[in-house]
């Protein structure tokens, strides 16, 4: 069952950082950095404070705007998992077209032009109201091995 919270629309991109703690792929190079999320509003969900009350107004989250991804990272969540993990467009998910069929693999896009999101494995193709079971295994910019 989803949260309030997981309800929410939310967004993730990639911002480099020769220094940052994660590495992606892309055309075969490999960047360091970190992925950051924003809900709807631009707002940054940041990871590392819960609170901020230093005897200042209220924390205002930064805006995502400001900040440079490499744009073909950046999308936005289709679900959470089984294990309450976002699954985001570009996500490498395990799936069942039914409760009672195998397990399958396939990536997590999402269609601009009729708005909706879909797994392709490279054989089949399918809607989300069409799939249970979903787990989060990876990512399409990840290192693969």
């Amino acid at each position: 069952m989803e949260t309030e919270q997981n309800k929410q629309r939310l967004f993730r991109g990639f911002r480099p950082d020769k220094t940052g703690p994660e590495a992606i792929i892309i055309n075969g190079e490999e960047i360091r950095g970190e992925w950051e999320y924003w809900n709807e509003l631009g707002e940054l969900q940041v990871k590392h404070i819960k609170s901020c009350n230093i005897g200042m107004p209220p924390f205002k989250p930064a805006l995502a705007s400001m900040i440079k991804f490499i744009p073909e990272t950046i999308g936005q969540r289709a679900t959470t998992d089984k294990k309450g993990k976002g699954v985001f467009e570009g996500s490498i998910i395990k799936f069942r077209f039914m409760p009672n069929n195998a397990l399958r693999n396939g990536f997590v896009g999402y269609c601009e032009e009729d708005a909706y999101f879909y797994v392709d494995n490279g054989d089949e193709f399918a809607l989300f109201n069409e799939i249970c079971d979903i787990e989060l295994i990876g990512d399409k910019w990840e290192m693969q091995d």
